[in-house]
């Protein structure tokens, strides 16, 4: 995937949480403000960590993206330390 097209699926699922759950994005614009755009390889190890989040009560709002056949192309997750442990080793986006 391009990266603008990258970036545009990370806009799109920050939107949708922000959408979804408008008290913790509230709560993370006044307390925190930090974000992180992290990439996977592929759509199965993103699903991976959607299940993994859901497993563990992390809130999230999964992108999927309807020019490439309803594909989950981004998420966002909540903030905290759940999250910081679950994505620990997961890759910054878009580095060389």
């Amino acid at each position: 995937m391009l990266p603008g097209l990258r970036m545009a699926q990370t806009c799109h699922a920050a939107i949708q949480f922000q959408h979804e759950f408008p008290q913790l994005s509230k709560s993370w614009i006044e307390s925190s403000n930090y974000l992180v755009i992290l990439e996977v390889d592929n759509e199965i190890q993103l699903k991976s960590l959607i299940d993994k989040a859901e497993q563990i009560g992390i809130c999230s709002s999964v992108f999927k993206e309807p020019d490439l056949d309803n594909q989950v192309t981004a998420v966002a997750f909540e903030p905290g330390e759940l999250s910081k442990r679950l994505l620990r080793n997961i890759k910054l986006a878009m580095l060389p």
